[in-house]
This record gives structure tokens, C-alpha cells and sequence, in this order.
């Protein structure tokens, strides 16, 4: 068993080989960086793995809404898509400004609890 560690956002990948001759799986580069260039507000990555995702993007959109944070949504819909994002995580992701900020599908409850503490720390 082999398991490779990333810095936060804190991903592992567990590996057991049941071939020898094949090569081990690897996170890419992007996704090591947790990071988009050139974004501000909040960005959604997104897909229907879970069937509740969708939805609760829009929730969380409406919520962001509320405190005059832009927000874009983008749906997941490729294996080439999930490979390129700037996160291993390819089923929910959130991005604050460029920055990685979580992977939970949260209810306007919490999500509002975090942009509290965002705007809060943004003066």
C-alpha cells in the first residue's frame, strides 16, 4: 500500500496495485495548488456524483447573494474537467477569491457561519 499526502486541503490517495507493471496513480500538478488565478468572489466546481449538488450550490449561491458575493457555478461533466481542476476533489469544491476555501456541501446555516467569518477577516 502506497499513500501520497498533499499539503491543505489535506488529500490522500491510498493505493493498493493488484499489477506490478502498472504505473501508480498521481495527482496532478494543478490540482496540488488549490488555488484559480484571476478570480474574485466565489467559484463552485461541481458534479452530479451526488445527486444533491446542484441543489445546493444554487442554496449556497443564494446565501452568498446575501452578503454581495459574486459567486459563478461550474458543472463538472468530463474526466478531462476533473483532471484540470486546481483540487483532486472533482465532486464539490469552493474557491473564495482564488483560494481554496472548502469541499463541504454546506446548508445556508453553516455556509452563512463561514461568509460571516469571511467578510469579518475582509474588514
Amino acid at each position: 500500500m502506497r499513500c501520497v499526502t498533499l499539503p491543505p486541503p489535506y488529500f490522500e490517495m491510498l493505493v493498493k496495485k493488484f499489477k506490478e507493471d502498472v504505473p501508480l496513480p498521481k495527482f496532478t500538478d494543478k490540482s496540488k495548488t488549490a488555488k484559480l488565478k484571476d478570480k474574485t468572489g466565489l467559484t463552485f466546481f461541481y458534479s452530479d456524483i451526488c445527486p444533491f449538488n446542484a441543489d445546493y450550490v444554487d442554496i449556497m449561491i443564494e446565501t452568498a447573494d446575501k452578503y454581495g458575493i459574486p459567486s459563478e457555478k461550474i458543472k463538472i461533466e468530463s474526466l478531462e474537467q476533473a483532471k484540470d481542476l486546481p483540487t483532486p476533489f472533482g465532486i464539490f469544491s469552493v474557491f473564495y477569491n482564488g483560494e481554496f476555501l472548502s469541499h463541504e456541501v454546506m446548508s445556508k446555516k453553516k455556509f452563512s457561519k463561514l461568509l460571516n467569518k469571511i467578510t469579518q477577516a475582509a474588514g
